[in-house]
């Protein structure tokens, strides 16, 4: 990463695991409000990049036809 910081070193930084870290930062998954917040500070990404890290992303947005499993 441009930064040098680490997926390991992000999700130590949100409290999660590294895999959950990872999906939600590659817009798998929504992340919480201060989840977010820590990971774009490490990133220095700013308020834009918080908000999007917060956003339920579109289900089947990976090549998929169909979407392979639901969003609980």
């Amino acid at each position: 990463m441009k930064t040098g910081v680490t997926w390991a070193q992000l999700a130590e930084a949100v409290g999660k695991p590294p895999a959950w870290t990872t999906a939600a930062l590659l817009g798998q998954h929504p992340m919480g409000k201060d989840e977010a917040a820590t990971a774009a500070a490490l990133l220095e990404l700013g308020d834009g990049a918080a908000l999007a890290f917060q956003l339920q992303p579109p289900r089947g947005a990976l090549d998929a036809t169909v979407p392979v499993d639901p969003t609980i």
